[in-house]
């Protein structure tokens, strides 16, 4: 995680504190209720929403790093868990002529 998020004051309702939360795994209404603001506030897709999503695909990208460092070094756990991942995040493109 960047230093400066780690090292950042108490939450308290900024964009950077809904990165953390969303880092941290927390739901929409917990991140709410620790940012003491509206849940509502995070129906916007820009600001707190951005912030909060941005978090928990950054906690979720370093776990899922963890897990290919494991699935290449030949734990079945993590390569079932990486096909599986990559199975259902496969992108969709059209074929081309």
């Amino acid at each position: 995680m960047d230093s400066a998020i780690k090292d950042a004051v108490p939450l308290n309702g900024s964009t950077i504190d809904a990165f953390r939360a969303g880092y941290l795994q927390f739901t929409v209404a917990e991140a709410a209720l620790i940012l003491d603001i509206d849940p509502t506030a995070f129906e916007s897709p820009d600001g707190i929403q951005r912030e909060y999503l941005r978090g928990r695909l950054v906690a979720q990208s370093e776990v899922r790093k963890s897990m290919i460092e494991l699935a290449a070094n030949g734990d079945p756990q993590a390569q079932k868990l990486f096909y599986d991942i990559a199975r259902r995040s496969e992108p969709e493109f059209e074929e081309g002529e």
